[in-house]
C-alpha cells in the first residue's frame, strides 16, 4: 500500500511537470520595458502552480479515508440558500440568513446521519432531542 501512495504521488509531480512544458511561465526579457508588480499569468498557469503550492491538501484523500475524494457534499449543502437567494433576490436580514443556514445545516446533518428529516423536525417541534442529537448512552 505505501508502496502504491508513492507511485501515485510521483504520477501527481509527473503531471505537474508536463504541465509546466505546456504552459511554461513567462519570463521578462532583457529588452522589455521595466513594469510594476507581478506579472500576469495564464489560468492554466495559476492552476498548475496553485496544485503544486496545495498538494497536500489536494491528496489528502489519499492518506486520510475519513476526506471524500470530492467536495461534492460541500457544493450540495450550500446548493439550496443559492437558489432561495436567486428566487427571493436576498434576505432581508443577517439574521434571516443566518437562520436559514441553520435550518439547512440541520436538515443536511439529518440526512449524513440517515435520519429521518421529517422525524427529527417533529421531534424538534415537540420539544425532544432527535436521535442525533441525543447524548449517548
Amino acid at each position: 500500500m505505501k508502496e502504491r501512495l508513492e507511485q501515485l504521488f510521483l504520477d501527481y509531480d509527473a503531471i505537474l511537470e508536463l504541465g509546466d512544458k505546456e504552459c511554461p511561465q513567462e519570463e521578462k526579457t532583457a529588452s522589455e520595458t521595466p513594469k510594476r508588480g507581478r506579472t500576469k499569468k495564464s489560468k492554466a498557469r495559476n492552476l498548475i502552480d496553485r496544485l503544486r503550492d496545495k498538494k497536500t491538501e489536494t491528496l489528502r484523500f489519499l492518506t486520510n479515508p475519513a476526506v471524500p475524494f470530492t467536495n461534492n457534499q460541500a457544493e450540495n449543502d450550500i446548493r439550496m440558500t443559492k437558489v432561495q437567494q436567486k428566487i427571493s433576490g436576498c434576505h432581508k436580514s443577517l439574521s434571516t440568513a443566518n437562520e436559514a443556514c441553520l435550518i439547512r445545516s440541520f436538515i443536511s446533518t439529518c440526512q449524513k446521519h440517515g435520519v429521518c428529516v421529517s422525524t427529527a423536525l417533529n421531534d424538534l417541534f415537540q420539544g425532544r432531542l432527535p436521535p442525533l442529537c441525543a447524548p449517548p448512552t
